[in-house]
């Protein structure tokens, strides 16, 4: 009967009387409706098996067996700010007699207060849970394993539509909410993805399904290719920690709008699905573990509970059969293939090669290179280890070899920069407040002296001008009653009923004295 079921399964070896698996295959498993796994091996050999015990002795002493899981070190950041500027959340310690670690939660008053302060600039956009080191470096061992985060939130919003206890399948479907609180749920709503992995130049996503809207939620993320989503891949020249997480290359590369039509699908579709490539690479040098903490405009808390990564475990042999453990080519190591011998660094734009010691700069290969071989001095505004990326302040593609692949950013004009950051897409990320200006394939970042907008085109709240014909930033000359000024002429736009052209006297049929602080009231 175990023959018979085990001729069903292709991967499995017959001649073997069905007790080993085909070549370029490991782990025996009736579990497993093709018999066996395929090798992966970083897509340089074919030849695994599972991992040996000592192998898995290896890996355990180097702590990378296991489960992980902890609520000290979290912090809240906004992901294209430095990581220095997010907020340290405390943890709370365990009183005697629990037997649960208590959850962290964070006002986010607070956390935007203290976010807009060290960014020097106002918090327009969702922001994250940020992972402490535990959860980064080589995590290959968590490759099939999951992920189980627990958090809560509190929304005016939310608590209409759902309440306020615990989760209800009944209460909380949504067709006996009203339209009006379902048509706000979907318009305050942060369309930005939920779960990011970083490492290695990469940035995978996984969003949520659009109808998983919760103030309590509890998330298990499988750790497998297809859970995730490509926004950003190699090659780059701006770091991925200065590129906005809305942002995405490739064909799918808008956030939707918060009142389209379409947000939702548009949402679930940014990106390329993932590869088996990607995932490992990623795994194999985890830069960060990024968990969405704000979900909805009117928020007001968030709280983490739990955050779980699974890894692999030994069995009562002693080895991981669930793991591969390949044997690797000259200049790789690792149980996958998937890191560098030393002497070797990776190859920033793999396509399918042998690896060899003698390369030229603009060359592709697959794998890694020797650190010891020289490298060209860059040129046409190029940049990387091998030339294979736009110098800062430069888009475009220089492999394909063109001397005028790498153009300049124009930030706002190329007589008038006001960043040499940029970052390139294949279309629209986000349309431009500035309609005369054309779309361009990048975004500029980092905007300087009181500039915002896509290409730093638009002046920071408080400032007018108009660079574009070359008329230069200044700052508003307005009095207190005013909530702005026009960006072009600097007209001081009037609130709070007062008047004039600086704002600083009341308007008609009301009185007090803007200038001493004295509201202008009626009657």
């Amino acid at each position: 009967m175990w023959r018979q079921y085990y001729e069903r399964q292709i991967n499995v070896n017959p001649e073997s009387n069905c007790r080993e698996c085909q070549p370029g295959h490991f782990n025996l498993d009736a579990n497993n409706p093709e018999g066996c796994q395929a090798c992966y091996c970083s897509g340089l050999t074919d030849q695994c098996s599972g991992v040996s015990p000592n192998t898995a002795m290896i890996l355990e002493r180097n702590g990378q067996l296991g489960a992980v899981s902890t609520l000290n070190d979290w912090r809240i950041i906004i992901p294209s700010a430095p990581a220095d500027n997010g907020y340290m959340v405390p943890a709370i310690g365990m009183m005697e007699g629990e037997t649960e670690i208590p959850p962290i939660s964070a006002d986010l008053r607070t956390v935007e207060s203290w976010l807009s302060s060290t960014t020097l600039r106002p918090v327009d956009r969702g922001y994250y849970w940020s992972a402490p080191s535990v959860y980064l470096g080589n995590q290959i061992t968590a490759y099939r394993g999951s992920l189980l985060i627990i958090l809560r939130l509190h929304s005016p919003t939310l608590v209409s539509f759902f309440g306020s206890g615990p989760p209800d399948p009944v209460r909380r479907d949504s067709s006996a909410a009203s339209l009006v609180v379902r048509d706000r749920l979907q318009y305050l709503w942060l369309y930005e993805p939920d779960i990011v992995l970083e490492g290695n130049g990469y940035r995978l996503a996984h969003i949520l399904p659009s109808n998983y809207r919760d103030n309590h939620m509890i998330i298990q993320l499988p750790l497998h290719e297809s859970a995730f989503r490509v926004l950003i891949e190699p090659p780059s020249s701006v770091p991925l920690d200065k590129i906005p997480i809305a942002l995405a290359q490739g064909s799918q590369s808008r956030m939707p709008n918060y009142d389209s039509d379409d947000a939702e699908d548009e949402h679930e579709r940014i990106g390329r699905p993932a590869t088996i490539s990607d995932l490992i690479t990623v795994l194999s040098h985890v830069d960060r573990l990024l968990i969405k903490a704000k979900y909805i405009n009117d928020q007001t808390m968030v709280e983490l509970r739990t955050v779980e990564l699974e890894r692999a475990i030994r069995d009562p042999y002693g080895g991981i059969p669930s793991l591969e453990e390949c044997t690797c080519p000259p200049g790789h190591v690792g149980t996958s293939c998937e890191a560098c011998a030393p002497g070797y660094w990776r190859n920033p734009t793999p396509s399918p090669s042998n690896v060899t010691s003698e390369v030229d700069p603009n060359s592709v290969y697959k794998g890694m290179w020797r650190s010891t071989l020289s490298r060209a001095a860059c040129q046409h505004h190029t940049s990387g280890d091998k030339c294979d990326q736009c110098a800062p302040g430069y888009y475009g593609d220089p492999r394909s070899g063109s001397p005028g692949a790498c153009q300049p950013c124009e930030c706002p004009s190329l007589s008038n920069q006001k960043t040499q950051s940029c970052f390139a897409h294949e279309r629209d990320v986000q349309q431009s407040e500035s309609s005369h200006l054309e779309d361009k394939p990048y975004v500029c970042l980092d905007c300087e002296d009181n500039t915002r907008g896509r290409y730093c085109e638009l002046c920071a709240e408080d400032y007018y001008g108009q660079p574009l014909l070359g008329i230069a930033w200044q700052k508003c000359d307005c009095g207190r009653g005013a909530i702005g000024c026009n960006s072009t002429n600097g007209a001081c736009i009037c609130g709070f009923n007062t008047a004039g052209p600086r704002c600083d006297s009341c308007a008609e049929g009301t009185h007090g004295d803007p200038m001493l602080g004295q509201a202008c009231r009626r009657g």
